[in-house]
């Protein structure tokens, strides 16, 4: 899972995420599927995201009879990998999702936040580790170019 916050680089954050979710097909255990970002900036990184990655099948479900799930589905066209991309109003709301959703830690958080949010965000997340404003290719077993 990814957190990406309103103080946050969105355009770094962007490439980070879509680069570690479609690539190696998105088999990695790591790879973050669920993008969890700020209202304030989720059309900006929406934006991004089309311009990275063509949603071939992008879905929202803001019309559903839940109001307060408003997410967004990004299906690359060449694969099966998905990311979902949910708004969240606060860093609170964020982590209580993070934490409410998992039945177990997760295995990764990333963090996309200036630090003294990044450090709210790392210390209240059940995650096994969390890494802030960047995704490594290392983890995920990528081949770096």
């Amino acid at each position: 899972m990814a957190i990406v916050d309103r103080t946050a680089n969105i355009e770094d954050a962007a490439w980070a995420i879509v680069s570690a979710r479609f690539s190696r097909a998105g088999t990695s255990s790591y790879a973050p599927d669920v993008v969890l970002i700020n209202e304030f900036v989720i059309e900006e990184f929406i934006g991004l995201l089309s311009k990275i990655v063509r949603p071939s099948k992008a879905k929202s479900n803001e019309d559903s009879q839940d109001a307060s799930l408003k997410s967004t589905l990004f299906e690359r066209e060449d694969q099966r990998t998905v990311l979902v991309i949910h708004a969240i109003s606060s860093l609170d709301d964020g982590i209580d999702f993070a934490n409410g959703n998992a039945a177990e830690n997760l295995a990764a958080s990333f963090v996309f936040a200036s630090l003294p949010e990044a450090n709210y965000l790392a210390n209240l997340i059940g995650s096994h580790f969390c890494i802030v404003n960047h995704i490594p290719a290392e983890l995920l077993g990528m081949l770096l170019f």
